[in-house]
């Protein structure tokens, strides 16, 4: 679905000419090691925080709460935010996003990090699925902002799970 709407000019990140030559997004094989036990404490505050991102442009965030989770017997912590744009839309104020890099960024994944958005879960504890990580529109094209993980979401870990850099896209 997703390298459907890269084909289409009106939905894509990419140029025209991208858009030619644009032969699918390549993804990490789907591994369940990925699919991990998450326990979610929210951060009961309205302090709202400028996130940074690739260009001038200074997004709302609240920070929703912190998301800990283990993998390979060591506890890991990522920073979850809620978008203040979307608090108005139906279909997106329930969601959280989790920008983050890892020791793949740069290697094997986006430079500049990837993205997870799930919706809040009804208990603390969910699955947080890194399979569904994906890159941001700069990723592909240099005229989209985007907002740049936070340090703290700095994971000193691989994430061997969803989508790679799309090495021949500029």
């Amino acid at each position: 679905t997703k390298d459907s709407s890269f084909r289409i000019a009106d939905l894509s990140p990419l140029n025209a000419e991208q858009i030619e030559v644009f032969s699918g997004l390549v993804y990490f094989p789907i591994n369940e090691e990925f699919l991990v036990e998450a326990r979610l404490e929210p951060i009961f505050t309205e302090d709202i925080i400028q996130m940074k991102t690739s260009t001038d442009r200074l997004p709302d965030y609240k920070v929703y709460g912190y998301v800990y989770f283990l993998f390979d017997g060591e506890e890991h912590r990522l920073t979850a935010y809620q978008n203040m744009d979307h608090q108005e839309d139906s279909l997106y104020k329930d969601f959280l996003f989790v920008p983050f890099t890892d020791n793949n960024s740069t290697i094997l994944t986006y430079g500049g990090g990837r993205y997870i958005d799930f919706k809040i879960p009804n208990t603390n504890t969910f699955y947080l699925d890194f399979n569904k990580a994906y890159n941001p529109y700069c990723a592909y094209n240099h005229r989209w902002s985007c907002v740049i993980p936070p340090s703290e979401n700095s994971l000193q870990i691989a994430i061997d799970a969803g989508e790679k850099i799309y090495p021949d896209i500029h």
